[in-house]
């Protein structure tokens, strides 16, 4: 008997395909959808071509990044391939084929497309698309009556702009920013470029539209979805030998914010938070063996000379051998907002922020700490920090057991002609998935941030086979 296969639509970003019969009419009966769904659309009186443009617009605005896949996924589903014919006049276009009706239900669409926006996304998305398509096949040349009006106030703006420029002398205005001028439409106003990057609330084209004391910043990247970076640090205080009393902790952590928080808006990153979490003694023993392991792993690297005999280096402080018995790891979460490109890491800037200004946190410590009568920074020698995805749990110092003196068997000089054992009549064991299977896809967040991910990016089918069909493995 020859198999017989089904394939169905792809799904990304890890949601199970909704194109099981059973699954999707489940989700029909739980989810609920606008009362114009009920409504059908008369796909040979609006005009396709701007409602294709339409569509592949509002996805990328959705998404925050262009994407030809789920675009042309989201145009498949709500227009239908036909053939194209021109009506009366030759400004609506037909959707259907042979002057056939197409139809399209709205509610299976969304459900689709959920898989690739996410569920809120696909419903707004829905519900305004067929909003608009059903006011287009009663409207003059099929085109929605709310996309003619979003056209004619573009146009008005547009020359009343051309109207004060020719007004203006030429250069009138100054625009601030962080790398120059680049495209108007991301100058925004604010109290300082990170207040404007934020909030993206008052466009300044020209540059003279900023009330109080406001100034027009260039180049916020307002037209980029506003990113959170996190960075989950191990920071080491070598030197105490007990934990950090709460007082303590404030201080510790209000110095390290004012200093990263320095650094990071030099790169345009707004950090809002620094939360402080798992407190560990670490002993000699402990902090010589972490010195070898990250020598190991090339995490001092010849960047950093050793200047003096006591192992001190010349520019930071973490990068010696503790001249104390003992050390404090401190577990420090750092979160900020950004809005990309360029696209950056923020462990690698805190890392790199406390590391080359060692000197300097350790000085502000104990300053901070003797002006609040605290004396647990003067036992503070030197500070490290190392993002927690480079930290290695500590390696055996030996092999887990003695290695065989020889083979453990003699080889056979000829491959046995049958299977050492017959095939059994049942699977060995369950199988590890369930029918409905889903897939780790990239996450909006992930594609947002240039695609960096570790996960797949592809296609979902399903098949299947009759009930005495063969097992078929791919």
């Amino acid at each position: 008997q020859q198999p017989n296969y089904q394939f169905t639509m792809p799904t990304i970003k890890g949601t199970a395909s909704v194109t099981d019969n059973h699954a999707q009419l489940k989700l029909l009966r739980s989810t609920t959808f606008p009362s114009n769904f009920s409504q059908k659309v008369d796909f040979t009186k609006i005009h396709r071509g701007v409602i294709q443009h339409w569509i592949e617009e509002r996805i990328t605005a959705l998404l925050g990044f262009e994407d030809d896949i789920v675009g042309s996924t989201a145009v498949h589903l709500f227009l239908p391939e036909a053939a194209p014919s021109s009506s009366e006049g030759g400004e609506a276009t037909t959707a259907a084929g042979g002057g056939g009706e197409a139809e399209v239900d709205p509610r299976r669409a969304q459900l689709d497309l959920a898989g690739f926006l996410g569920e809120k996304e696909a419903a707004e998305f829905a519900s305004e698309l067929w909003t608009m398509m059903l006011d287009a096949q009663t409207a003059p040349a099929g085109v929605p009556r709310k996309l003619v009006e979003k056209k004619k106030e573009e146009m008005r703006r547009q020359r009343e702009l051309q109207q004060q420029q020719q007004q203006q002398e030429s250069g009138a205005g100054s625009v601030a920013g962080q790398g120059g001028g680049g495209d108007v439409n991301n100058n925004y106003c604010g109290a300082s470029w990170i207040a404007a990057m934020l909030t993206c609330n008052e466009p300044c084209p020209r540059g003279t539209e900023c009330r109080n004391g406001e100034t027009c910043y260039a180049a916020t990247n307002c037209d980029k979805p506003l990113l959170e970076l996190v960075s989950d640090m191990l920071v080491t205080l070598n030197g105490p030998d007990k934990p950090m009393a709460a007082q303590d902790g404030d201080i510790f952590s209000g110095t390290l914010m004012d200093i990263l928080k320095e650094v990071a808006e030099q790169e345009g990153i707004a950090l809002d938070g620094l939360d402080l979490g798992d407190q560990e003694i670490q002993g000699r023993r402990q902090l010589e063996q972490r010195r070898l392991e990250r020598f190991s792993m090339g995490f001092y690297d010849d960047h950093y000379l050793f200047s003096r005999p006591a192992m001190t280096i010349s520019n930071i402080t973490q990068r010696k051998l503790p001249s104390g018995s003992s050390a404090l790891d401190v577990s420090v979460v750092i979160t900020g907002d950004y809005r990309p490109p360029p696209y950056i890491d923020l462990n690698v800037i805190a890392e790199d922020s406390i590391n080359r200004q060692g000197e300097k946190v350790v000085s502000s410590l104990r300053e901070r700490g003797s002006r609040s009568g605290r004396d647990f920074f003067d036992r503070v020698d030197s500070i490290e920090a190392v993002a927690k995805e480079k930290a290695t749990a500590r390696p055996t110092r030996a092999p887990t057991g003695k290695p065989s003196p020889g083979p453990t068997g003699t080889p056979t000089f000829e491959p046995s002609l049958e299977p050492s054992s017959s095939p059994s009549d049942l699977p060995s064991s369950q199988p590890s998935r369930a029918h409905l299977q889903s897939i780790m896809t990239g996450s909006r967040e992930d594609l947002a941030i240039g695609g960096s991910t570790t996960t797949s990016y592809g296609y979902v089918f399903n098949m299947r086979t009759t009930p005495a069909g063969p097992v078929v493995v791919l």
